[in-house]
């Protein structure tokens, strides 16, 4: 049954609600696979993804979805939920360091 659950999930339309709105999701994906295009629908935009790639971008505001794939596809998602920072306005800059 949460095979089935994950399988519905995961090819519907969504938006990661729970992620922080002021940070990005990483996606890397491995396997070996064909298809499973990362599709934005409010920008039209479909992303053909390969082996060993990555993708940025802020799961909680973009509408998102990938199709099915042919083979095996694995992610390693990285995000942070939005119980992890208490910050309620967004970063003004960053303070870079030469080592």
């Amino acid at each position: 049954m949460f095979q089935n659950l994950l399988e519905l999930f995961q090819f519907q339309f969504h938006r990661n609600l729970k992620d922080h709105h002021n940070t990005l999701c990483i996606v890397c994906l491995l396997g070996t696979f064909k298809g499973g295009h990362l599709i934005f629908s409010e920008l039209k935009l479909a992303i053909k993804m390969k082996q060993r790639q990555a993708i940025t971008f802020q799961s909680s505001l973009l509408i998102h979805r990938n199709l099915l794939v042919i083979g095996t596809q694995n992610s390693v998602v990285f995000y942070i939920h939005n119980t992890a920072i208490k910050q309620k306005q967004k970063f003004k800059s960053l303070l870079m360091i030469e080592i």
